[in-house]
């Protein structure tokens, strides 16, 4: 308010902004999720600039949904050890407490009907015992310092920039321990406001608030900007979303992306073996069978191999192998390979995985 045309000053000379201080270390990096059993906030009204209390009120007045979110992020969050989630009004936030302690997990909720020792009560036990989950509604936004936080659960829809913020940068200060924030969005939060550190702060048009701000990996559901080439959680390369015909591979079954020759194959089966090279290297092997695989189309499965005297070949086969225990973990079949030609031999881009059916 106090800079731009027509005002005191007419822009900012010096700023330093939230990647200054991630990139720095005086903040830890947030690493945004998307779950399932996210809020569909399309029908929300807009009053004041944000949504409607009234509206977000009415949506997250649902027992069984909100459990079934609870569920799903107890199975997301891991071994992570202060867990704050940021509810809507204080029946959502003591039913999100509820939920939990009915799953075998101590939880704490503070808000304004509680009183002051209540209150003390509550963040003593979070802070000082074995609790790890607080829920919560405006209470902690604003200037709460506990730096052991390291998950934020967004289960409260806002289209403010400055609350969001807020509200997450409880879970960015550094702690012994504490590579990172989880940020798990069930309000579609990030989703229409983009990462903590780049969020969309001005007013946009119908026709722009129905672009996208981020990009979801396929692999392992980060939220990522736009502008970013691979996830910043798992490195997964991003590639041009297009609309190919299913197929099984033949040559002439390819695709231009981004400049590249790229091929989709759907395989029906993986295969995981040692091989000894020609050279004498032992080696680890993946080996995608395509769908249409028989004795004819045998030459069509495509193997990666890893070298295990060589460590940047086993990182990535490390990074498989939790590609595939993620899939695993989280009920997921592989549906498609994306892959290049390098020579004559296939280069893998990008493996999808979706749920299984």
């Amino acid at each position: 308010m106090i800079y731009g045309k027509d005002r005191l000053f007419k822009n900012i000379t010096y700023k330093k902004d939230l990647n200054y201080f991630i990139d720095n270390n005086y903040l830890v990096p947030p690493i945004s999720k998307e779950p399932d059993h996210v809020f569909d906030t399309s029908k929300l009204r807009t009053v004041a600039g944000d949504y409607s209390q009234s509206d977000i009120d009415n949506l997250v007045n649902n027992e069984a949904f909100v459990r079934a979110q609870v569920a799903d992020a107890l199975t997301r969050i891991g071994e992570r050890k202060k867990v704050a989630w940021f509810c809507s009004n204080i029946n959502h936030a003591e039913m999100v407490r509820t939920a939990l302690v009915s799953y075998g997990e101590e939880s704490v909720t503070i808000h304004s009907k509680l009183s002051d020792s209540e209150s003390d009560n509550a963040l003593f036990c979070f802070e000082s015992t074995g609790c790890r989950h607080i829920t919560f509604i405006t209470m902690l936004s604003e200037g709460y310092d506990y730096p052991p936080i390291d998950c934020i659960i967004l289960m409260r829809p806002t289209k403010s920039a400055a609350l969001y913020v807020q509200t997450v940068g409880r879970g960015l200060r550094p702690s012994e321990g504490k590579s990172d924030c989880l940020i798990l969005d069930y309000a579609n939060v990030v989703s229409n406001l983009g990462t903590i550190n780049e969020p969309v702060t001005e007013k946009r048009s119908k026709v722009d608030s129905e672009k996208p701000v981020i990009k979801v990996c396929k692999v392992c559901r980060t939220q990522n900007k736009l502008k970013e080439t691979h996830c910043i959680a798992c490195m997964t390369e991003f590639i041009a979303e297009v609309k190919v015909e299913k197929m099984t591979l033949v040559p002439d079954e390819v695709t231009l992306i981004g400049g590249k020759m790229l091929r989709k194959m759907e395989p029906k089966d993986v295969k995981f073996y040692d091989y000894k090279s020609k050279n004498g290297n032992n080696c680890r092997v993946i080996e995608y069978i395509p769908s249409g695989f028989d004795f004819m189309y045998k030459s069509n499965a495509i193997k990666e191999y890893f070298v295990e005297n060589n460590m940047w070949a086993m990182n990535r086969y490390e990074f498989r192998i939790a590609q595939f225990d993620f899939a695993n973990k989280n009920n997921q079949d592989l549906k498609e390979v994306w892959f290049e030609m390098d020579g004559k031999y296939p280069k893998i881009k990008q493996l999808v995985f979706v749920e299984a059916k």
